[in-house]
């Protein structure tokens, strides 16, 4: 609902990012194990105040959801609670200290209290002056009433919303709602091992914070005003045109999010600063979506004429990449050159419009064939055929990165799965951030390149 996958397809999963979860503690869980910071119990009645063991479960499940949207950020539990009620000196200190002492970019509420005091304000105003987003809930009562931090200005207040997008009957509506997120029979991890379903904006409000870590870690620069400011403008609206005290600005689009900002990737300021409008070059397809994460990417290869449409109007973003268009891509925007080369392959017609491409590409080594004879040239490519493909163009006279780290496959549980004559090329293009991981410890060597993944792999080889 949200589209998170667009981000961890486009290779960003909060790393970096710090995110405090200010809630009843965070228990060890293998979705996490890595990620898990030290924190801090600020419960004075503890008996063990330098724990942050979660004996209530509440902390833990947030955490999971954060992780679930940002995979690659660090979560720091911040205890204040057993699951019973909040001290607000206790909440005040949290929120301090995991700016000062614990480095936190992000703050997780997932509570909230009835009453205002000066003293929750104050500590407010310090995270917005000190850069840190927080992102609270808005209370599950199903009425009008106010929660506290959330209906504060610089807070992002959540609501909840189930799989079908209608709000929650008991997220309470009011000026304190920000945005809406899942927060209705979510599958998230639990203080025990393995995973609960449970309801409650408890739950929606860390779809947002790990939304904000994704943006965050694209761009660090980002102000909390600005992660405001593209949640409500990239949110799907719901209910009431514009703003409503339902919905807030609609439900959290991180696909939208992610297609608004250029990213990591130094992309040419024309594309990054493009308006898309009806004059962007992706306007030009039915099935292309102008705020999605590959906007960059398909702007680039669309206005340097590597890439063309499928025909009748479409582009077809999710398509296989074809070892053709592959090195048809590469030819183009070396200047289409013409080789006298024997054409060896017998399945490459004299006349098509990958033919000399082809022959240019085998020309310089830059490909190679199944065997003497074959090519292949409507065959899917392989995220590790596109990295081979890539590695040998570079040492061609190629404009990319060109260090190799071989611990760079490290993270990936199937990176034994790279085939052997791939795997320097693999290396080298994960190293230089040209490929990422389908997840974060996947990399799916052998898996076909979208139309739309090998357009953002192409940016950022020529423009990393």
């Amino acid at each position: 609902m949200i589209g998170a996958d667009a981000a961890v397809e486009a290779g960003y999963t909060g790393e970096g990012v710090r995110v405090g979860v200010i809630d009843s503690g965070i228990n060890s869980h293998p979705d996490f194990a890595d990620r898990l910071l030290a924190g801090r119990n600020f419960m004075e009645e503890t008996a063990h105040p330098d724990l942050t063991m979660d004996e209530y479960g509440h902390g833990t499940r947030v955490a999971g959801l954060i992780a679930a949207v940002a995979p690659g950020a660090e979560l720091v539990p911040l205890k204040i609670t057993n699951g019973g009620s909040i001290n607000v000196s206790q909440l005040c200190e949290a929120i301090y200290e995991g700016i000062d002492e614990f480095g936190c970019d992000i703050l997780n509420l997932s509570l909230g209290i009835s009453y205002e005091r000066e003293s929750l304000r104050a500590a407010v105003a310090y995270a917005e002056k000190k850069g840190v987003v927080i992102v609270a809930a808005t209370g599950n009562d199903g009425t009008g009433e106010l929660y506290y931090p959330a209906v504060y200005e610089t807070v992002i207040g959540v609501s909840a919303v189930d799989e079908y997008g209608a709000v929650s009957n008991r997220s309470n509506h009011n000026e304190s709602v920000w945005i809406a997120a899942p927060g209705v029979r979510v599958s998230t991890t639990s203080h025990r091992g393995g995973y609960t379903e449970e309801s409650g904006c408890s739950y929606a409000v860390p779809h947002v914070a790990g939304a904000a870590a994704i943006l965050k870690s694209m761009d660090p620069d980002l102000t909390p005003e600005g992660i405001r400011t593209m949640l409500s403008e990239n949110a799907a609206d719901r209910g009431i045109e514009g703003y409503d005290e339902y919905y807030g600005w609609g439900i959290l689009n991180l696909s939208g999010c992610v297609g608004a900002l250029p990213g990591e990737e130094d992309s040419p300021r024309e594309i990054s600063m493009c308006a898309r409008d009806s004059a962007c070059p992706l306007a030009d397809f039915t099935d292309l979506d102008r705020s999605a994460w590959y906007h960059d990417g398909l702007h680039y290869v669309l206005a340097a004429g590597m890439m063309d449409g499928a025909g009748n109007g479409v582009f077809l973003p999710d398509a296989p990449t074809t070892r053709a268009m592959v090195v048809t891509m590469l030819w183009r925007n070396t200047g289409e050159p013409y080789v006298h080369y024997a054409m060896r392959f017998s399945d490459v017609p004299p006349d098509m419009w990958y033919t000399e491409a082809v022959r240019w590409a085998a020309a310089g080594n830059i490909v190679s064939g199944y065997d003497s004879e074959h090519f292949g040239p409507d065959d899917p490519v392989s995220r590790e055929q596109l990295a081979a493909i890539l590695f040998r163009f570079s040492g061609n006279g190629g404009a990319g990165a060109d260090s190799t780290d071989g611990k760079s496959l490290e993270r990936f549980s199937d990176a034994g799965e790279i085939s052997d004559w791939a795997l320097e090329a693999v290396q080298w293009a994960v190293s230089n951030g040209l490929i990422s991981g389908v997840s974060r410890e996947a990399l799916a060597p052998s898996s076909t390149a979208t139309r739309a993944q090998t357009a953002a792999i192409f940016m950022r080889y020529f423009f990393g």
